[in-house]
Formats: structure tokens, sequence, C-alpha cells
């Protein structure tokens, strides 16, 4: 795995800077191969990376969509990996980042690998504590999608194996390290590596530690073992449990309000001092208004179809349509069968990647 990720850094600055007329002053690697905790597996006696590759080009002038679309697609023709992530900024944007885990992690766990070594020094966060609380939302929602989209529609009606397995397992170890995340952003612990997340979980967190474990094992060396259904609906379930049951926690504590429910979460978000902004601002300009009311039905729709996964008779069926009301309005066109719960799901993970 190291010299499979030495040779692709190799190739990543071949390719942006065989000819550095655009004066990029720094390559930045980013992410778990930024830190040293890339995920990589063996496959017919080859070494693949799992994750994409997360570049941060440091740039004098930033550049024009289309040069760095034309760097995606060689680097991920020459590298062999589905994704890259490779974003710009200037040493003088970098001052102004807003504490969070992104800048924490690009900050205290990133790589230069090629240009100015100390170039993220400009970045002022110094310590985990300074990371806010409105990154623990910012997990909730994202790390959602494991729940909505780690299945394809036969969903738990077979057992799964190869890459279908192995993309599940991974999906669900990001769920629980983003439980980690939220409780060690609470206690100002949080760490940019994995490992060390996971030393630093608390004691009467015993069910945590051990999902921990196992999350650690599947981010580093992702595995393809066979699953049964009944495996598959266990895991899920366990997982899923945790993650409502600490992410509502660390949600209670962002909001200052007690939350147990998306209908919290809801209200909590209505009732917000940003809301408000934005309504007023949408009074002015309705398409950012849209495009930010697209993104919370987007998000509470997931919220809602997490918890009826999880909920029986009528508490499900509310839930249900709650998810598809909110699916209806972000697309009222698209057909859907309001109770099936496997049916709506596959329309939010479809939206989301819309």
């Amino acid at each position: 795995s190291e010299l499979k990720l030495k040779n692709d850094i190799k190739t990543i600055i071949e390719i942006l800077l065989h000819d550095n007329k655009l004066k990029i002053q720094a390559v930045i690697v980013y992410g778990s191969y930024g830190r040293g905790e890339g995920a990589f597996y063996e496959k017919d006696g080859e070494t693949y990376t799992y994750n994409d590759y997360d570049i941060l080009l440091i740039v004098s002038k930033h550049l024009d969509n289309r040069t760095i679309n034309n760097f995606k697609e060689e680097l991920k023709n020459k590298l062999t990996i589905k994704w890259i992530d490779l974003s710009q900024a200037t040493s003088n944007e970098l001052k102004s980042f807003k504490p969070s885990i992104y800048s924490y992690d690009l900050k205290h766990g990133s790589k230069v690998i090629w240009g100015d070594k100390n170039i993220l020094e400009n970045i002022p966060i110094q310590s985990p504590s300074q990371i806010t609380a409105k990154d623990i939302e910012i997990l909730y929602f994202t790390r959602l999608y494991p729940f909505i989209g780690s299945l394809d529609k036969t969903g738990f009606s077979k057992k799964l194996a190869g890459e279908e397995s192995r993309f599940f397992r991974y999906q669900m170890a990001k769920a629980i390290f983003a439980v980690i995340d939220s409780l060690l952003i609470r206690s100002g612990e949080y760490d940019s590596s994995y490992r060390e997340r996971l030393k630093r979980v608390k004691k009467d967190n015993d069910n945590l530690k051990e999902l921990g474990s196992w999350a650690l094992s599947e981010k580093l060396t992702p595995q393809d073992i066979e699953m049964n259904m009944e495996e598959i609906r266990s895991l899920y379930t366990s997982v899923l449990s945790l993650y409502l049951e600490k992410m509502f926690e660390g949600l209670s504590f962002y909001y200052n309000t007690k939350i147990t429910s998306t209908d919290d979460i809801k209200n909590a978000i209505n009732f917000s001092y940003k809301t408000f902004l934005l309504k007023l601002k949408g009074i002015i300009r309705k398409t950012s208004y849209k495009k930010y009311c697209r993104g919370i039905n987007l998000a509470l729709a997931q919220s809602y179809l997490a918890e009826a996964f999880l909920k029986e008779g009528e508490f499900e069926e509310e839930m249900l349509k709650k998810a598809s009301k909110l699916i209806n309005e972000i697309e009222p066109d698209l057909p859907l069968v309001e109770d099936d719960w496997n049916d709506l799901r596959l329309k939010v993970a479809k939206l989301r990647v819309d």
C-alpha cells in the first residue's frame, strides 16, 4: 500500500506540474491518504485505493473550471480511480478558513506533496476545541447517506458479496466514525487520525468502542466478506440505532434544545436565526432560498426514512408520509410509492446524487 501511494503521488505531481505556467504554489493531499490512513485492498495480486483522492491546489490566481475538470479526468484515468476531489485556494483564502473539521484536518492531517511546506500555517485554527458544534449537524445529515444509499433496490432481500459487501461495510464504518466525531467535537478532543479518535472514546461507551474497532479495521482495509440477509440487517440496525441515539444527543447540544426525533430537528431548523435570515433574504433572492429549502427538505427526508426503519405500525407510516411529502416538494413529478420504505429510500439516494 505504501508503494501504491508513493507511485500515485508521483503521478499526481507529474500531471499537475508538467507545465507549471499556472503558477501553482503547492499541492496538498488531504483526507485519509493525506494523514496516512487511506484505504487499500488487494484484488488479483494488485493493490487498489478504495477512497477518492482529496487534492487541494494552492494557487496565486484561481484556475478556470475547464482546467480543473481536465486535471480531474487525467488523474482519474492515470490513477484508475473512480473519483478525484480537486479544489483550489489562494494563500490569502487559507487565512479566512473558518474553524471546522475540514480546516482542522487540512492543517493538522494533510501532506504537502509539492511546494511550500509551511503553506498550511496560514489556516488560523489551532485547537480541536475551536471546531464549532455546527459540524455535528453537517455530520448528521451527510452521514445519513450510508443508511439511504449503501444498498441497491434489493435491499435486505439477498446476500452481499464482493464489491457490494465492501461498499456496504465501508459505509457503515463511515456512520460509526461520524458518531465518534460528534462526541469528540463536544468534548473538544477531536483528532485528525482515526486511530487516535477511537482511543479518545470514553470508557462508558463500550458499544461504541466495539463498533469503532470494527469500523477502524474496515476503514483501513475494506473487506468484501460475504454477508447473509440476517447479518446485513443486524449490522444495519445496530449501527443505525447507535447513530440516531448519539447524533440526537449531539444535535441537542448544537440546537440547545432536546432532540429526540426528526420532528424536533425540523422545528429547531425552522425557528433558527439562520433560517430567519435566509427567509428575509429570500424575499429579495428567491433562487438562493429555494435552493436552501431543497437541501433542507432532502436532509429531513433522509432523517425521517432512517427513523421509519426502526419504527413499526402507525409510527412507521407517519414517518414515511412525512418523507414522501418532502420528496414531493423537491420533485413534484417524481413517481413514488408513498408507503414503501425501499422505494422512498432509493428516490432520496438518487436526489442526493443528482
